[in-house]
């Protein structure tokens, strides 16, 4: 009996870790942001031209959140590492 409450606590932890990390990560790193930041910079940045603020935001936010580029290995030498 204590095996599986060991093991029923062991899966509970790792799925909460499979749904808390991301949140973690992406509240530090808004607070590094925050804290490097300054808001003037940040309302000096988004506060021109509509169309150039709608860009910018869009960036920020695929840069945040979006896959990293696919890496260019055509110049390397070996086994190929594209997927």
């Amino acid at each position: 009996m204590f095996v599986a409450v060991g093991h029923a606590l062991m899966m509970s932890f790792a799925m909460l870790w499979e749904i808390l990390w991301a949140p973690i990560v992406g509240f530090s790193l808004s607070a590094v942001v925050q804290a490097v930041v300054s808001k003037e910079e940040m309302s000096c940045l988004l506060c021109e031209d509509f169309s150039r603020t709608i860009a910018i935001a869009s960036g920020f936010g695929a840069a945040s959140s979006g896959r990293p580029p696919e890496l260019d290995t055509s110049h390397c030498s070996g086994p190929s590492l594209r997927r």
